[in-house]
Formats: C-alpha cells, structure tokens, sequence
C-alpha cells in the first residue's frame, strides 16, 4: 500500500501511526501541496476533492479513509 503524504500535515501522520499500531507496511509517497502536485490530473483520479491522505492500495484502489471496523472484530 502506498500512503500519499505531505510532510507536517496531520491527518496523514494519523494514518502512519494507526498503520504502524497494526504492523501494516506503508510506503510513503511525498505529494507536494506547495507545488501543487495534489491538483495533478492523476493526483485528482484517485481523490476528486485533491486532499491528503490517500490510500493507494495494491489491487489500485484508493481509500481515502482507513481504519478498523469495529473494536469487537479483535484488531483494536
């Protein structure tokens, strides 16, 4: 799974520690907000609003939100 950054911003950081709480391997892409990287066309076909984070998972599909299900499933 690749995580698209951007260094300092929160929610990102959240999904890295929630990812490193579960034993689940990212790899960091670093988008460049400043440079505008986030309103690339094909930064834009994987999150339409252009925000940070996203979730690029390995069969191509992107979450733009990532976490446990339920407490009760034993992943908490």
């Amino acid at each position: 799974m690749k995580l698209f950054d951007y260094p300092g911003a929160p929610n990102p950081r959240r999904v890295t520690i929630f990812a490193k709480e579960k034993g689940i391997d990212l790899e960091t892409v670093l988008c460049d907000m400043s440079k505008g990287e986030h309103k690339t066309a094909a930064f834009l076909k994987m999150n339409r609003s252009g925000k940070i984070p996203v979730l690029l998972l390995d069969d191509g599909r992107t979450c733009l939100l990532y976490t446990s299900p339920s407490p009760r499933d034993g992943l908490l």
